[in-house]
């Protein structure tokens, strides 16, 4: 008893210190993007200054939220979509065929749909640069501010589009799940026991692909942004040919 505490507080301890430290060396990233690109930036005006510095943010911004979603839950779900196959192989071969398709099917859907995304986020990108480099120097930013919003209700729209396509696919693939299991616990082929176990790991790899595609999410914004700055012609450090 003594020895499984110790093992308990341990895992505790290093856990939580792990988890902790890595926060802070994500936080501590973003000022290591601001000094790399910063590196002789000598803008024209105010206002390209506003706007670079503002692109500079938005790749920040978009590289910790990509590697805090790789932190917690990311690398887990991707072990676990990876496992989960593997398990129903052994358990149900045709479950496995499903869980296959299945996954397959919602990468096809996440890839498409995501390419649309980054085109969206791409304009977005663009004119919160220009709102944000205008309201450092003026108060008459309602221009911006509509352009601004009506982008970001274009981006919205679509986010709403592809998560209801990903998320009725998975609905669909439940159900032709529990339809094929159902009917085989009727036919004496498996136990209930066996449709509980095969219809739990159907639904953990619905929650695991919805962090994985948070992580494509993360990642479509780390290059939108990142493009930004090497089309900036006032950040010298990067260019477009270090992305070909």
């Amino acid at each position: 008893m003594v020895s499984i505490l110790a093992v308990r507080l341990l895992d505790n301890f290093l856990r939580l210190r792990s988890t902790t430290q890595i926060d802070y060396l994500i936080s501590n990233l973003s000022f290591d993007i601001h000094n790399f690109f910063l590196v002789d930036f000598k803008p024209e005006t105010k206002e390209d200054r506003h706007a670079s510095i503002q692109a500079i943010r938005n790749f920040a911004d978009a590289t910790i939220k990509a590697l805090t979603s790789f932190k917690q839950p990311g690398v887990d779900s991707i072990v676990s979509v990876l496992f989960i196959p593997v398990a129903l192989f052994f358990v149900d071969f045709r479950s496995f065929i499903l869980i296959i398709s299945y996954i397959t099917i919602y990468s096809f859907v996440n890839y498409y749909t995501s390419q649309r995304y980054k085109e969206l986020r791409d304009y977005q990108n663009t004119k919160t640069e220009d709102y944000y480099a205008k309201l450092q120097e003026s108060n008459d930013i309602d221009l911006e501010q509509s352009t601004y919003t009506r982008h970001f209700h274009r981006l919205t729209n679509w986010t709403f589009i592809e998560w209801f396509f990903l998320q009725n696919t998975a609905v669909v693939f439940y159900f032709i799940f529990l339809f094929f299991q159902v009917s085989q616990v009727f036919s004496g082929t498996i136990h209930v026991s066996d449709l509980i176990l095969i219809i739990g790991y159907v639904t953990q790899t619905q929650a695991f692909l919805n962090s994985f595609t948070d992580i494509v999410y993360g990642l479509d914004d780390m290059s939108v942004a990142l493009g930004h700055l090497a089309r900036n012609k006032f950040i010298s450090v990067l260019s477009l040919d270090d992305l070909t």
